[in-house]
């Protein structure tokens, strides 16, 4: 093996705990790994010591991108025991096919999102950049991004943890009737009519939107939004050249999901005004429902068989896809974060978003998912939860945490300090709390993505 190969391994084996005080279980696996290839390397001849030696940088790749995003990993496994916890409680395994239909979502739109991005790229190529020899620079530029594995390791580690996350939250989606059964609906219903002069926002929407037409674009621009998330989701987990921008969106995307979607949608558990007359809890919405049903005779209306199907699931009979919930609308929170993100890239960006996310808005309306509060809330929701996620990233304790474990495990016992108890967090005592509280590095800097 080559000196640098067996420094980096030394790194590994005699490398500190801090990692693994955050996450045991993985970063322990990862350097049992590298260490086991390195004993192997040691006593491997040509070309299988050269395959052993880039198995090892594939761990150490890995094991680093994994730390690197430790925060995020930090959030979903509180999410993740949190809805193990839940299990207990209501009395149901922990199962979530979340994480299997997601894995083979994202291998199934992969191909398409390189093919978006590929002609994105061809376009600001021509358009922007105008480079003497354009397909050359194409070139360079994909083999940069193929050939810059910490890059790839990074991504993969980020879709990888959202893929637990979206089980963890899909099995909370699903459980909220068991925990909490729609009892919401009418004092939403009142607050509408309450908020909008005594009429019904969906009222108020029909002169604009009450054409078989506008109902199907609407439509189609719902559906859409599934493939702008999963987009937007890949892009921030590949990113190299935002990484402030890119923990922030990814942390109030759990936060908002976690915290909407599962926490505040337990709590004022409600189905809907498409399940309003099927509740029992009166006719107000069935002349919106019987104008989507009479337009679906003539244009697609795809909302009215997924709620159809939804509502199979909940009474008990086999669907493909489970979990009501309207309280806070989770489609109006995150095009709310897509508008962040895309300000925070572009100007240029974030405007079509923000038209996307008024879109979205009237379609929960006009197609009978959400009252109108449940837009609000979510406008809400995603506005709080960005603004934690960047306070979250600005001081980043749990990275403090791991540089102090770096910086004070290897340093000699000072007299009058009790190291029996003082390295359970790491940090000699009397300096922790003041360490924890400190920002890290350059923390005080303007951060121009997050102030434009």
């Amino acid at each position: 093996m080559s000196k640098i190969q067996m420094s980096r391994l030394r790194e590994l084996r005699t490398d500190d705990n801090g990692a693994e005080a955050a996450c045991p279980a993985i970063i322990f696996t990862l350097r049992i790994g590298g260490n086991a290839l390195g004993g192997v390397a040691d006593k491997a001849p040509g070309t299988l010591q050269r395959a052993v030696d880039a198995a090892v940088n594939v761990f150490e790749v890995f094991g680093r991108s994994l730390r690197a995003r430790m925060g995020l990993l930090i959030l979903v496994a509180l999410h993740l025991l949190s809805a193990i916890c839940v299990a207990g409680w209501i009395g149901r395994p922990y199962h979530s096919g979340m994480v299997a239909n997601g894995a083979l979502i994202a291998l199934t739109l992969m191909p398409a999102f390189l093919c978006v991005a590929s002609a994105w790229r061809c376009l600001d190529i021509v358009i922007r950049i105008r480079p003497n020899r354009p397909l050359l620079w194409l070139w360079n530029d994909v083999r940069q991004v193929l050939c810059n594995v910490e890059r790839l390791a990074g991504g993969a580690v980020v879709l990888l943890i959202l893929l637990v996350f979206m089980g963890s939250f899909a099995f909370l989606k699903e459980s909220i009737p068991a925990i909490n059964p729609f009892s919401w609906d009418k004092y939403f219903e009142y607050l509408d009519r309450v908020l909008h002069g005594g009429h019904q926002p969906f009222e108020l929407l029909w002169p604009l939107l009450g054409g078989s037409v506008v109902t199907a674009a609407i439509n189609f621009l719902y559906n859409i939004w599934f493939f702008i998330l999963f987009f937007i989701v890949i892009t921030v987990a590949f990113s190299a050249s935002r990484p402030t921008l890119q923990r922030t969106f990814l942390y109030a995307f759990v936060l908002t999901w976690s915290l909407g979607g599962n926490l505040l949608a337990t709590i004022f558990s409600s189905a809907g005004p498409a399940y309003f007359a099927r509740l029992g809890l009166g006719d107000g919405f069935e002349p919106l429902m019987a104008s989507l049903r009479s337009f679906a005779d003539v244009v697609p209306v795809w909302a009215l068989g997924t709620q159809d199907t939804l509502w199979q699931a909940y009474t008990g009979s086999d669907a493909a896809i489970a979990g009501i919930s309207a309280m806070p609308s989770m489609h109006v929170a995150s095009s709310v974060l897509f508008v962040l993100y895309g300000f925070g890239v572009s100007r240029r960006i974030g405007w079509p978003l923000v038209a996307f996310a008024v879109a979205i808005f009237l379609g929960s309306i006009h197609l009978g998912w959400h009252y109108a509060v449940d837009g609000y809330m979510g406008v809400v929701v995603a506005l709080a939860a960005w603004w934690m996620a960047v306070r979250l990233q600005r001081r980043r304790v749990w990275y403090s945490i791991d540089d102090a474990l770096r910086r004070f495990e290897r340093r000699p016992a000072a007299a009058g300090h009790d190291w029996g108890r003082d390295r359970f967090i790491g940090v000699p005592h009397g300096r922790a709390q003041s360490f924890l509280a400190a920002p890290p590095p350059g923390a005080g800097r303007k951060d121009p993505l997050l102030s434009e």
